[in-house]
């Protein structure tokens, strides 16, 4: 038996289970507005579409099982795919945090040759930081030169010879 408690549910022993736990705070972030997160999501117009706990159960506990068998508890997240979507079986998924983290609102995109990948991935695919990329990007190079321009690994104090004065006794 599940009773409402504000915007929290509770569930007798059922509170302390990671999936259970999932349940509620999405549906916090969504109906709550003292949440601090909650001009991100129902402060968005988000609508969490499950009407109670056993609803959400039956449409995303085994894949939820079947996610942390894969990839373990602690790295099973669930995520929208769009973004912009309520949270509902076709809209949502279980991901690592890996996978969670590409999709995100703030994340920028640059395409070059027909591919779109985030900077954190063309950084690492480059071989540079995310930084130097991002640095470009807000200097407003166009994405082709962001990409085909090669990258000055030097380090500027590679050049200044470090001398140690000998230690005299």
């Amino acid at each position: 038996m599940t009773r409402h408690t504000g915007s929290k549910l509770t569930a007798g022993g059922l509170s302390h289970e990671p999936f259970f736990r999932v349940f509620n705070n999405i549906r916090s972030r969504i109906t709550d507005p003292s949440i601090h997160c909650y001009k991100d999501y129902g402060g968005r117009g988000l609508k969490f579409e499950w009407k109670n706990y056993m609803e959400f159960k039956k449409d995303m506990y085994i894949p939820y099982l079947e996610h942390c068998k894969k990839f373990g508890k602690r790295n099973t997240t669930i995520e929208r795919i769009d973004n912009n979507g309520n949270y509902c079986k076709e809209n949502c998924r279980w991901a690592t945090w890996e996978e969670q983290s590409k999709n995100r609102r703030s994340n920028r995109y640059i395409t070059y040759k027909g591919r779109t990948l985030i900077v954190a991935d063309w950084a690492k695919e480059l071989g540079v930081s995310r930084q130097t990329i991002g640095y470009r990007l807000r200097q407003g190079w166009k994405q082709k030169d962001i990409i085909e321009i090669p990258f000055n690994h030097s380090n500027k104090y590679a050049k200044i010879k470090i001398t140690r004065r000998k230690k005299t006794i």
